[in-house]
């Protein structure tokens, strides 16, 4: 038993090491953000204070290397994470709630989940299109189930696949 158990472990690490290379984040110095980033996310949000950059880095699914820059921070009193491409482009932004600081519009969605309940969400939102409405992901659980629901500001659900890429981006 103790053997079988030393295995899986071993095939646990290969294939962590294995989607490892697939996916990436690495935590970078404030010498590592590219200037056009800083200057694109000075602009975007005046004043705010980065506490995190992390480094993203990915293969799609046509086996091509994509990467992207993501500040963390708080934002109006809550923590927020803002995507940018190495080359300064604004992708989308993201602040996450817990459920009692939703707006009750928003929250309210929830109640079309009988037996769940409403552990947080986040609202999501383009930077490079600003005419988008946000998004929020509403997190709910019914004892070892876990959903996530997407809805507008007024609590309509909102089908993942109908968002903009952007709109789906989320790192929690």
């Amino acid at each position: 038993m103790k053997k079988m158990l030393q295995l899986l472990l071993v095939l646990l690490v290969i294939a962590g090491g294995a989607q490892a290379q697939k996916m990436g984040v690495k935590v970078l110095n404030e010498e590592e953000v590219p200037a056009e980033v800083k200057a694109t996310h000075d602009r975007l949000f005046p004043g705010v204070k980065v506490i995190r950059w992390e480094g993203h880095k990915w293969v799609n699914k046509n086996d091509k290397e994509r990467g992207k820059i993501v500040a963390v921070f708080d934002y109006e009193g809550v923590r927020t994470r803002a995507r940018y491409r190495p080359n300064g482009k604004a992708l989308s932004a993201s602040s996450y709630y817990k459920a009692d600081q939703l707006p009750a519009s928003v929250a309210s969605a929830a109640a079309r989940y009988e037996g769940f309940e409403l552990k947080g969400g986040s609202k999501t939102w383009s930077l490079k299109d600003t005419s988008k409405a946000p998004v929020y992901k509403l997190r709910l659980r019914k004892g070892a189930q876990v959903l996530s629901v997407f809805v507008d500001e007024q609590g309509n659900e909102i089908e993942k696949n109908k968002l903009s890429e952007e709109l789906q981006e989320d790192e929690e």
